[in-house]
């Protein structure tokens, strides 16, 4: 069909028609917002870089949980799980390794039987025809099946053959992983030119898969795998492997930084950082600090429900936290473990995390969430069963905690009965401004997302441009805040609720545009005084 018009039109006669150009950006909140980031120690998962799991994926990912009450490093997947129940929707989670666990080479040798050709080790075996790497690591191993066969361009003779089917299924579900198959020839095509060589073919597929290929490779008709059975089923070299060796290096200080950069590095967005008890006891602690400041995160801790309020404050003392970038919880009760049965003392950052992500989710007409509304008090109350408080702070010790930056949790009585809450929303910040208040720090982190996100955007286009479209963005972005009640107005700024200003640099006004705003975020109410008077 003949169109009207061309897209470009030159010195001839007609109609132009330009791209449609979208002017509606704005501020909205990603899906980052409800996601986190997290370290442990799992059965399954990449050691080399970061990777996301969902609520609906856990186990397929993570691998079987472990009571934290058999062993500490089953606290982080106890606390993931409280997240994803009490909404997040995305985690990014970072195994711990060692300097010495390697990932081993699979490798599928032209032997006569299952057990002789497929064989787990460091290094490729001699005589290997084709070697993959699975890079999810399961420690329970997985099941390989391989079988070679004759493509349909080969004639009815038996002879050795380079196309190949690999199949990877998890042995605990039976369930395929992946099923790829291919030529062993790099140069290999199909009838219409296309690359039908299997490493190509794995690689569409995903890349938790590495395959490679030896120079020649091919498959003997006396391999394991070669053929089809007599009903016509393809014969496979069968075998269960372990691709993962774990080694006994102590976790060094370059270790966990290679883990926090595994964060810092991913393309996967995330608002909050879990610190669990565990990985404070493996010194993570200033690495994840760093990086929620560098990265303009929220670190969610927890310090250890078996302590006493004194105790508690100690151990966070020793942590040297003083930054807004970061909450500290302290819960002193005993809950179902609904993972794997039973009761147990652990954390709840999980479980902050994922009611803070709840209520990013509640967004506006304008696209903001309620993040003035901080996740603490009545409305926000535990959701773990059968709880038990081991430990019932004084209105000296709860003080104390106060002043400590550190937020318990234990049952507070309301007019409709107790309930086990968040008592107090204080940042980890040692002031007495709005940075200790986890509701205002959580808003002008937000907003500085935002406004650098949209900063990067007008990055490269004309001076006045820029300054142009930055000043609109703003406009549009306090007024939405405001109109959510994030701010409200000010003495200081003459009765506005913000200010905002962009301009040329003075020293460098054709390449630095320099973008200001004084804002005034509406705090928590975190202290009531009541008094009575009676009259005659």
């Amino acid at each position: 069909m003949t169109v009207p018009f061309t897209r470009i039109l030159g010195a001839r006669s007609g109609v132009q028609l330009n791209e449609i150009i979208d002017a509606t950006e704005r501020y909205v909140p990603g899906s980052g917002a409800m996601a986190f980031a997290a370290m442990g120690s799992f059965k399954r998962g990449r050691i080399d870089k970061a990777f996301r799991v969902n609520k609906d994926n856990l186990f397929r990912m993570l691998g079987k949980p472990v009571s934290p009450v058999a062993s500490a490093n089953g606290e982080p997947y106890v606390q993931i799980y409280d997240a994803f129940k009490n909404g997040a929707i995305q985690a990014v989670i970072v195994r711990y390794s060692k300097s010495d666990d390697a990932i081993l080479y699979c490798s599928v040798l032209d032997e006569a039987t299952s057990a002789a050709a497929i064989i787990s080790n460091a290094a490729k075996q001699t005589g290997w025809q084709v070697a993959f790497k699975h890079l999810e690591a399961f420690d329970e191993g997985i099941n390989v099946k391989v079988n070679a066969r004759k493509t349909l361009n080969d004639s009815d003779v038996a002879i050795a053959s380079n196309y190949v089917t690999i199949i990877l299924s998890d042995i605990s579900t039976g369930k395929e992983l992946f099923k790829v198959e291919g030529s062993l020839d790099p140069l290999a095509v199909d009838e219409f030119n296309n690359t039908i060589f299997i490493g190509s073919a794995m690689d569409a597929i995903s890349d938790l898969v590495e395959i490679e290929v030896a120079t020649d490779a091919e498959f003997d008709t006396t391999f394991a795998g070669y053929g089809l059975n007599t009903d016509g089923t393809p014969k496979y070299a069968d075998l269960n492997v372990t691709l993962i060796t774990h080694g006994v290096a102590a976790l060094n200080g370059s270790q966990k930084q290679a883990m926090t950069d595994q964060l810092a590095n991913t393309e996967y967005d995330f608002k909050y950082i879990m610190l669990d008890s565990l990985a404070q006891t493996l010194g993570m602690s200033d690495y994840l600090v760093q990086l929620a400041k560098d990265q303009n995160k929220k670190l969610v801790l927890d310090l250890q429900g078996t302590l006493t309020p004194a105790e508690a404050i100690t151990a966070f003392a020793s942590l040297n936290i003083d930054t807004l970038h970061a909450d500290a919880y302290w819960a002193p009760l005993k809950r179902n473990d609904i993972l794997n049965g039973g009761k147990i003392t652990s954390g709840l950052s999980g479980m902050q995390i994922g009611m803070r992500c709840a209520r990013n989710a509640k967004t506006n007409a304008d696209g903001v969430p309620p993040m003035n509304y901080p996740v603490a008090g009545k409305n926000f109350p535990i959701t773990s069963s059968g709880i038990t408080q081991l430990y019932t702070a004084s209105d000296s010790e709860l003080n104390d905690l106060a002043e400590a930056h550190i937020n318990p949790i234990q049952s507070v009585k309301y007019n409709a009965g107790a309930r086990y809450v968040f008592v107090d929303s204080l940042t980890t910040a040692k002031t007495t401004g709005a940075s200790k208040l986890i509701n205002v720090s959580e808003m002008g982190i937000t907003v500085d997302d935002w406004v650098a996100g949209y900063a990067n955007e007008v990055l490269q286009l004309p001076m006045a441009d820029a300054i142009a479209k930055m000043a609109t963005f703003l406009k549009a972005l306090f007024e939405g805040i405001e109109s959510a009640k994030w701010i409200t107005p000010s003495e200081e700024l003459e009765g506005a609720s913000y200010i905002a200003t962009v301009a040329r640099n003075n020293q460098r006004p054709d390449d630095r545009m320099d973008v200001g705003y004084f804002v005034h975020y509406d705090g928590t109410n975190r202290a009531v005084y009541v008094q009575q008077t009676f009259s005659k």
